[in-house]
């Protein structure tokens, strides 16, 4: 497997999505994200397995409820290459810290498009469902590097 394969940024557009290296993604581009919001190499994050609903959607905005442009199956692995931090709690319910403001941009482009994924639905190891737990997992780690300074771009 290569890298691009590895960290899914190779997919293919299928209107039902397809499985290949390991990524269900609905509506991905072929082409790497060329996008102002990759600030730093591309890494490595996991779809959220501890808590309902599991996995993670991908959105086209910075909000909980805009449109759902991507889904990912828990544990499934997500290339991001970027952060930013909304100051609006995403799902301020969720105990510290995945009750944050902060989106990872996703590396893939969907349909061409940027795309966000919240820290809230991201890991930055494989997590177990436990329901009933406080400890959500082991949350991403913000490298200050990968900080995305404005949304939208300038």
């Amino acid at each position: 497997m290569n890298k691009e394969q590895k960290f899914g940024v190779r997919r293919r557009h299928v209107a039902l999505g397809a499985m290949l290296g390991g990524l269900l993604i609905a509506g991905c581009t072929s082409e790497e994200s060329k996008s102002p919001y990759s600030v730093c190499d591309r890494f490595r994050v996991y779809a959220q397995n501890r808590w309902e609903p599991l996995g993670a959607a991908g959105r086209a905005e910075l909000d909980p409820a805009s449109e759902k442009v991507a889904s990912f199956s828990p544990n499934e692995v997500m290339g991001v290459d970027g952060w930013y931090d909304s100051k609006t709690p995403v799902y301020a319910q969720n105990p510290a810290p995945f009750n944050n403001g902060v989106y990872l941009h996703l590396s893939a482009k969907v349909d061409g498009k940027d795309a966000w994924v919240s820290f809230a639905g991201s890991r930055g190891d494989t997590t177990q469902p436990d329901p009933a737990s406080l400890d959500g997992g082991v949350p991403v780690d913000l490298k200050p590097e990968c900080q995305i300074a404005s949304y939208p771009a300038k």
